[in-house]
């Protein structure tokens, strides 16, 4: 095609064969390389799952505390947590529950949706008991996201409702 690379660092020109060997042979190191990478991140995944450890970005309520021990509550934020549930669970509207705390609403989806809210922990499609104090009972986090999902029952029947009365 025309089309060669010089690396000076590396001293590989692949203008030449012995070059464009070269450039063969680094890539495949590199991708062994990379390989190796992911299996070791999945092992220390897997291992911090077993222990019932985060293996995420640590949610709003909680404060990280040390590498290998579990996150702690962080109590000021833990109320907003358990406020949020709690006024969902009463029927108040999430643009006010957004505008009280200042969240997005992708962000209050979010925390009603969070198991880790429950001392669980959700990772590659499955769920773990973690070991981590729960901010909320599981039964305050099934009534919140029962009626969320009522919410977003109603509102696509009145959706409905409303497109066919405009046809």
């Amino acid at each position: 095609v025309g089309i060669y690379i010089a690396s000076i660092s590396n001293k590989v020109d692949t203008s030449t064969p012995d070059g464009r060997a070269m450039f063969g042979m680094l890539s495949v190191f590199n991708d062994m390389q990379r390989g190796f990478i992911k299996q070791r991140i999945e092992e220390i995944m897997e291992y911090k799952i077993e222990k019932g450890l985060n293996v995420g970005k640590i949610p709003t309520g909680y404060k990280y505390v040390g590498k290998g021990k579990p996150v702690k509550i962080d109590e000021k934020e833990a109320e907003k947590i358990r406020d949020v549930f709690n006024l969902t669970i009463n029927g108040i509207n999430y643009k006010e529950i957004c505008a009280k705390y200042n969240l997005k609403p992708s962000h209050y989806y979010h925390i009603l949706r969070n198991v880790f809210y429950i001392g669980k922990i959700y990772y590659n499609g499955e769920i773990y008991q973690g070991i981590h104090t729960p901010i909320i009972t599981e039964e305050i986090f099934n009534l919140a996201n029962s009626k969320i999902k009522i919410r977003n029952n109603l509102n696509e029947s009145n959706d409905k409702r409303n497109n066919s009365a405009n046809s």
